[in-house]
């Protein structure tokens, strides 16, 4: 991800990047609105605004990790605060690995798919075991794994959009609803543990 330690450029792409989301969602839905009704017919538009949803929360997503404080390490937090944090993001890990599963495809290159079976990587990350473990390290986890997330998810509306208008695989297109719901439970989970460990309210 292009997220740096300077939280006022990492802010600026976020608005960019919102404005751009905005842009992107209007003119997509502005296409599928006018389509001729024999190509309407013919393909599952319900699939394409589906599609359109996993954009709009995978960029949420990204949003969420432009905006977090990635250096903040949680100094002064009381020990029950510690523990609690360690918790939430380990629980975040979990959910994060067992739910991108569910958004695997057959477009995508093998890293996710290779790295959800390595719980090390997740929530069994050896930072829990690192007595000095700041809030910045949980959040540099957190970073690299949704990078991978991200990417996958790019992946699947690069082509997929392509694919639901030539109908060349329907068992995959008939998957994204659930790909939405996946996406939704991740993008829940990771922008308020991403609040917290930045000293955010949530």
């Amino acid at each position: 991800m292009m997220i740096t330690g300077d939280i006022e450029r990492n802010n600026a792409l976020a608005d960019l990047s919102e404005e751009d989301l905005k842009f992107t969602l209007e003119r997509k839905k502005k296409m599928y609105e006018t389509m001729p009704a024999d190509v309407s017919k013919s393909i599952n538009v319900k699939a394409l605004y589906d599609l359109l949803e996993i954009y709009k929360l995978k960029e949420t997503m990204l949003h969420a990790a432009l905006r977090c404080d990635p250096l903040h390490e949680g100094v002064g937090a009381t020990n029950a605060e510690s523990f609690r944090t360690k918790s939430r993001v380990r629980r975040t890990l979990g959910v994060l690995r067992k739910v991108a599963r569910n958004v695997l495809h057959p477009y995508d290159d093998y890293t996710l798919s290779d790295n959800v079976a390595k719980e090390d990587m997740w929530e069994s990350h050896l930072i829990f075991q690192k007595a000095t473990a700041t809030y910045a390290d949980y959040t540099n986890v957190i970073l690299q794994r949704l990078s991978e997330i991200h990417k996958t998810l790019t992946r699947l509306c690069q082509f997929m959009e392509t694919i639901i208008f030539t109908r060349l695989d329907a068992e995959t297109i008939l998957r994204i609803s659930g790909y939405v719901e996946s996406c939704r439970l991740m993008t829940d989970e990771v922008q308020g543990t991403l609040r917290m460990l930045s000293g955010f309210s949530t």
